[in-house]
């Protein structure tokens, strides 16, 4: 009953760090740590030399939250324009959405996880079908570097037994 309540309140505050006990992710091994900073490089400083750091699939499908939405060919992977979702409206927010413009936008105040995470306060969000066999590596705001699930995003990875990149979706708090 503690934990219901304490979930409750964690949802009704809107507090990321709150709620941080409620739901432990497994921790990142080594390569997930430095596959995600590879790709913080690559976000910040997209070129042909920070993409081949990334092991990135011939085709990587973009996506936002559980729906993909397009792929990137192997020529276009380190063109930013390439990474782009024109969507109108996602979440409440205006497009249009790139995961790379998230984590250029949030410089080091990144964190790493695997598997399964929660939507700030909220329960996770289910990766899309396409991918439910690819293991979850994502970025996210630390709790310490965001007042507000309005400032929180998420960019999951989704990467294959190889350790190859075969996906990478983005997801923002709903207002």
């Amino acid at each position: 009953m503690k934990t219901y309540a304490a979930a409750i309140t964690c949802l009704l505050a809107l507090a990321p760090g709150r709620c941080d006990d409620l739901f432990v992710p497994p921790a990142p091994a080594s390569g997930d740590v430095d596959l995600t900073r590879a790709f913080r490089a690559f976000a910040t400083a997209p070129s042909p030399g920070t993409a081949s750091e990334v092991p990135f699939a011939p085709e990587v499908r973009l996506g936002a939250a559980s729906r993909l939405l397009s792929t990137v060919d192997a020529d276009d992977v380190d063109d930013p324009r390439a990474w782009v979702l024109r969507l109108e409206y996602f979440r409440g927010y205006s497009g249009p959405f790139s995961a790379l413009e998230l984590v250029q936008d949030h410089g080091d105040g990144l964190t790493t996880s695997v598997g399964p995470h929660p939507h700030c306060a909220g329960p996770p969000v289910p990766a899309p079908h396409a991918l439910d066999d690819l293991r979850r590596v994502s970025l996210q705001p630390s709790s310490r570097s965001v007042d507000s699930c309005l400032d929180w995003f998420t960019v999951d990875l989704f990467v294959d037994d190889a350790g190859t990149v075969r996906a990478v979706t983005l997801d923002l708090w709903e207002p």
